[in-house]
């Protein structure tokens, strides 16, 4: 499986998931790549999200990765849940 399908498939599943992820449960998803290989793509599309100045961020927290709003944005986010 290349790199961009992998990025896509964690990104998809912190997305729909929407609680931290540990990273086990991860490779069990994706056995065929290695748990470094999976915490290299998650920076690798955390970065991503910070450089384009995107609404999203990944984050480590709880012992695994979860898909959070940027935290700039909190009071839309609690006025739209209101």
């Amino acid at each position: 499986m290349d790199a961009a399908r992998a990025t896509g498939i964690l990104e998809a599943v912190l997305f729909v998931l929407g609680q931290p992820v540990p990273l086990k449960r991860l490779h069990e998803l994706l056995p065929e790549l290695e748990p470094q290989t999976l915490r290299e793509l998650l920076r690798q599309l955390g970065d991503a999200y910070a450089a384009g100045q995107h609404a999203l961020r990944i984050q480590e927290v709880a012992g695994g990765y979860q898909l959070v709003t940027h935290e700039d944005l909190a009071p839309w986010v609690k006025q739209a849940l209101e």
